[in-house]
């Protein structure tokens, strides 16, 4: 998901990626957490068509009007050092002092506007977006049987980790940054929660986690595949015998290569739904679909008119995957 985030295919800038492992033995807790920031964008552009254009912007006046009062300091030490060097010889040293005190912190005024001046040029504006997810929860070892334990001769026995309670938390914002030159720290001016991005990521994970076939429940549709394929042998066993097991996996085998099996992906008809969010920038977003279902799609889903925007109707042809319900070959409607 991030990935099809990335900004000109850049990766994240990862901050932290601690993985939720369980420890303490059979029964304990867990947590794990994600953060990461898309690479930071120049959102401030310093190009303008004219003088006059740059004079209009009270940020550049101010820098001018820097620059010239440096100049103008400079060109005041300038002034009261040629005017008293000649009269040098005629002055006392306590005089000479002060002249050469005057012309110094002239100097020193001058310095410190050029300082100034220099800082603020080189003040850059960024824009980016930051994700933390953090996943907190409860553990407990358990041992899985599927089959009839009696009259059943295909049973699957397996050791997993069953978790009991679990919290996530998902927060997306929009940041704000800026520095004073290339080498300096970024300083967060701004930040702006981005709701739609959040609740999209927390159903993915939660459809992601859902369909995982490691929890104790068969509520997956991995798991009720494997159910289905435990009875087709238990069936063939009884009908007749080992025999008939190889014959049903020779069968399942030859659908799986003829590409007529079951698969991770498996299309579905063409459906209709609103454009909820999207980032023209990044070439993502999400249609909240007539079956109720939120989809994820991105540029390279567009059918024949890519300029979409929130609130189009669209068609497109929807498929399940490992990652999430995600929509393709995606079409405004007229």
């Amino acid at each position: 998901d991030f990935q099809d985030g990335w900004v000109r295919s850049i990766p994240n800038r990862s901050y932290a990626n601690v993985p939720p492992v369980p420890t303490g033995g059979k029964r304990g807790s867990f947590i794990g957490s994600i953060l990461e920031e898309t690479q930071p964008l120049a959102s401030f552009n310093m190009g303008f068509d004219s003088i006059k254009a740059a004079m209009g912007v009270q940020y550049v006046f101010v820098l001018v009007l820097i620059g010239a009062w440096c100049v103008l300091l400079s060109a005041a030490a300038s002034a009261v050092a040629t005017d008293w060097v000649g009269s040098f010889p005629a002055m006392s040293r306590m005089e000479i002092v002060r002249v050469m005190l005057v012309v110094a912190a002239i100097i020193s005024a001058a310095v410190v506007a050029s300082e100034i001046g220099h800082l603020l040029w080189s003040r850059m504006y960024f824009k980016s977006r930051i994700f933390w997810i953090t996943l907190e929860g409860t553990f407990q070892d358990a041992e899985l049987r599927i089959g009839n334990s009696f009259t059943g001769n295909a049973q699957s026995r397996s050791q997993l980790t069953r978790v009991e309670d679990a919290t996530l938390r998902v927060w997306v914002a929009d940041i704000e940054s800026v520095s004073f030159g290339k080498d300096g720290k970024r300083f967060i001016m701004a930040m702006a929660p981005v709701d739609e991005i959040a609740k999209s990521t927390a159903d993915r994970l939660k459809h992601f986690a859902f369909e995982q076939s490691s929890i104790v429940a068969p509520t997956s549709s991995r798991d009720l595949s494997k159910l289905q394929a435990i009875a087709s042998m238990n069936d063939a066993y009884q009908s007749g015998g080992m025999a008939a097991i190889e014959n049903n996996l020779r069968e399942r085998l030859a659908l799986a290569r003829n590409g007529m099996g079951e698969s991770v992906e498996k299309q579905l008809p063409p459906n209709a739904g609103i454009v909820k969010f999207f980032d023209d920038a990044k070439g993502y977003g999400f249609i909240s679909c007539d079956d109720g279902i939120e989809r994820f799609f991105n540029t390279n889903s567009f059918q024949v008119d890519k300029a979409v925007k929130r609130g189009d109707r669209v068609t497109f042809e929807h498929r399940d995957s490992e990652r999430g319900p995600k929509a393709l070959r995606v079409e405004k409607m007229a």
